[in-house]
């Protein structure tokens, strides 16, 4: 069986630090069909790294299990590393899409500088 997700990013700007100012977004997703699958709502944000060539993606949210009290047994022995996999997997395609347009900028780059420095 085949889960289809269904999601949001909503942008929203808030201050982390007093004179810095670092891009959020509203996330939330929760199954397209009925099942025992959970609703995550939460924030995604940007933060600076060490340097100017890196940066951070940071996932910060919950999730309600299903099943209400029944589903917490679950969540408790499985359900809460499915969560965690599934995070994880998001910021891993989300870093890999924006690595992505980034090479593809940069080659592009290289490409043009090349036409123009030719004979």
């Amino acid at each position: 069986m085949a889960w289809a997700w269904s999601g949001r990013l909503s942008p929203r700007l808030s201050l982390a630090r007093p004179g810095e100012m670092l891009p959020h977004y509203g996330v939330t997703w929760a199954p397209e069909h009925a099942g025992p699958y959970p609703k995550y709502a939460g924030d995604l944000a940007i933060e600076s790294g060490d340097d100017y060539d890196s940066f951070y993606l940071v996932l910060k949210g919950t999730y309600q299990p299903p099943l209400g009290g029944f589903g917490a047994p679950f969540d408790a022995a499985v359900g809460h590393r499915i969560a965690q996999m599934t995070a994880r997997n998001l910021i891993a395609t989300i870093a890999d899409s924006i690595e992505t347009g980034f090479v593809a900028v940069e080659d592009a780059k290289l490409k043009s500088r090349a036409i123009v420095s030719s004979p």
